[in-house]
């Protein structure tokens, strides 16, 4: 009997679908991903308890990050509802019923009830794959919501540094504009005495009006910038972070040293390649779960009854019943293909959606390496331009003193230190940023330890 129904059960497979297989996942052990050294929360390495605070509070009140939190609940309470499949059902009927007979005019009422139990045998593991595909779909929105945190948190990061280096531009832009203003009286001066044309006058004029439109698009950046802050905290009571990270430098904030000699494997158990992972192994319980309904079903009732004409004596429930109910679903074999299809088509699509995160992870990552170096090279650069300029505007402000040369050229030097030093800024703001990404790219999780899952 056993070799007959597996004949059956494989008969049926075969004919109503392809033998789908899971990809193999990476393996690591936990000691390997511990010499790793990886962690979801680099941004407490800053040392600033109170970056640490406005991080917190953000994961607490984000608004994306809540909707998620509620999709995610919304999973996790479609996995427990499937669950419910598994065991019996237990339903009840209250009727009344009265009839009358025309012809002769007589009268009768009716009351009834019933307990009814129903339970579908799981022969085949149809609807524990079904339990499994819902499980495994809670568990990617799950890694969904630790990915939009991982971001959230790169995110507020770049938008934080960004602040201090808009900050910092606001000093140099003033700093500027107060050499043009110096330059632009000693040419007043110049031109009253007849040494220089116009057309020079003219020149440092639209510099001075060129320095304030900068410092004007500055200040809207950073307005902007403050908003998006805003945006992030999505409660007022967090604005108070925003007023103390109006006072910092890029200067308060140390650059950490990223390890980029980590296996690439690693980073499968990135969160968004893991929602994918999970995505990918809820569809392939689903299409299993597919297969299997085209498979005969039995459903055992029961139920207890009673009836009567007075209401009290219908509730005694002296009646009981019982059947075995066999479904035959392969009789609509077309519909039920088709069923089978649809199912497969969206594994396959999921499975390609999993390797190209697997593939993007790769590639980021070693798009990150490359500006790494590159940002670092570029800083180290920037840094040396400005040690030789400050020299040049050194010796320009001593020859200035020594009467050998005019204001003008060490205003000039001194300028030109300004945008080097602007230059600098920026360059270290991108370094940041590019540390960052890192971190976000090498958000790694070894386990579910990590993820949340709220209760409902």
């Amino acid at each position: 009997m056993k070799i007959i129904l597996s004949i059956f059960l494989a008969f049926f497979l075969s004919a109503c679908g392809v033998k789908l297989s899971l990809p193999k996942e990476v393996d690591l052990t936990q000691e390997q991903m511990k010499d790793l050294n990886l962690t979801y929360d680099w941004y407490r390495s800053y040392d600033n308890a109170k970056l640490n605070e406005f991080l917190n509070f953000v994961l607490l009140n984000n608004s994306d990050i809540n909707i998620a939190r509620k999709t995610l609940l919304s999973a996790l309470a479609r996995a427990d509802l499937i669950d419910y499949d598994l065991y019996p059902t237990l339903s009840g009927n209250l009727g009344f019923g009265a009839d009358k007979d025309l012809n002769s005019g007589k009268q009768s009422k009716n009351f009834n009830n019933s307990l009814n139990l129903s339970y579908e045998l799981d022969i085949y593991g149809k609807l524990r794959d079904s339990a499994s595909a819902s499980e495994f779909s809670a568990k990617a929105s799950a890694y969904d919501l630790e990915n939009l945190k991982i971001s959230m948190i790169n995110t507020a990061l770049n938008d934080v540094f960004e602040l201090a280096y808009f900050n910092d531009v606001d000093k140099l832009l003033r700093a500027y504009l107060s050499n043009l203003e110096q330059m632009k009286e000693l040419y007043n001066y110049k031109y009253k005495l007849g040494k220089i044309e116009e057309l020079d006058l003219l020149n440092i004029e639209q510099s001075l009006l060129r320095a304030k439109q900068n410092l004007l698009s500055n200040d809207q950046n950073r307005n902007l910038l403050i908003k998006n802050l805003q945006d992030l905290l999505a409660r007022q009571e967090g604005f108070a972070y925003i007023e103390y990270f109006k006072t910092l430098s890029l200067n308060d904030f140390k650059t950490l040293s990223p390890d980029f000699n980590i296996p690439l494997k690693a980073l499968a158990y990135r969160a968004d390649v893991r929602s994918k992972l999970n995505s990918l192994k809820s569809a392939f319980k689903d299409y299993s779960s597919m297969q299997k309904s085209i498979l005969p079903s039995i459903s055992l009732g029961g139920a207890l009854s009673g009836s009567d004409k007075k209401i009290d004596d219908s509730f005694k429930f002296e009646i009981l019943s019982g059947n075995v109910k066999i479904s035959l679903p392969f009789l609509d074999y077309g519909r039920v293909k088709q069923n089978i299809k649809i199912s497969q088509f969206t594994y396959e699509q999921l499975l390609i959606s999993y390797e190209q995160a697997l593939q993007s992870a790769m590639n980021e990552f070693a798009l990150n390496y490359k500006d790494y170096q590159s940002d670092t090279l570029l800083l180290q650069n920037l840094q040396n331009i400005n040690i030789k300029q400050e020299l040049i505007t050194k010796a320009y402000y001593e020859k200035y003193i020594l009467g050998k040369s005019e204001l003008k050229d060490y205003l000039d030097a001194n300028n030109t230190l300004n945008s080097t030093q602007q230059e600098f800024l920026r360059a270290r703001f991108n370094l940041l940023k590019t540390i960052n990404s890192y971190y976000q790219i090498t958000a790694l999780s070894f386990n579910d330890e990590n993820l949340e899952f709220p209760k409902y």
